[in-house]
């Protein structure tokens, strides 16, 4: 189908051209679909909240990804009552769809997103190389969770290397990985 062009910003009237497409296949398949918004709870307002504080840490600390962005302004959009505000947050929602895709796009085909800048401190692979157990904390949208690794005694260089290797791996889009404080009773 063509589209006139209407739009300024680079990325835009392909995503408009794909998000129309999509519409279609929907409509074809669902039909016209009409639901309560199911908006506005407290709990909404928590988690919009949350998510917004997560992205402001994210930010400060120099690893804010495109997650964080989306799912603050998707909370933000799920904590409004009001149907006005409620459309704006959802604009600001596909807005921030355009801007990702768009950046996807101007990636080369082989070429990886920027680094989330996580960093396993020497404290912390000091803590592996000697087998202490240690906590790693980190803060994943609303939710705070702790990962616990014991390092058996007895491991050699090339498996604590690897544990670390893995660590940095699975935990790699989180915030910079920190042994724990000793928690007093």
């Amino acid at each position: 189908m063509s589209y006139p062009t209407l739009f300024i910003t680079p990325g835009v009237r392909q995503f408009a051209q794909e998000v129309d497409a999509e519409r279609q296949r929907q409509l074809e398949q669902f039909g016209d679909q009409r639901h309560p918004d199911g908006t506005g709870l407290p709990v909404y307002q928590h988690s919009a909240n949350r998510y917004r504080d997560h992205t402001d840490r994210a930010t400060a600390a120099g690893v804010l990804a495109w997650r964080d962005v989306l799912l603050e302004e998707v909370h933000e959009a799920l904590a409004e009552k009001d149907p006005a505000k409620l459309r704006a947050e959802l604009v600001q929602v596909a807005a921030v769809c355009a801007a990702w895709i768009t950046d996807l796009d101007s990636r080369a085909v082989d070429e990886k997103p920027p680094a989330m800048g996580l960093s396993v401190s020497r404290e912390v692979a000091g803590l592996v190389a000697h087998g202490a157990p240690i906590d790693i904390g980190w803060v994943n949208g609303p939710l705070e969770a702790r990962l616990r690794l014991s390092v058996r005694p007895g491991m050699d260089s090339v498996e604590r290397d690897q544990l670390l290797a893995d660590l940095r791996d699975t935990i790699g889009a989180l915030v910079p990985v920190r042994p724990a404080q000793e928690r007093k009773l």
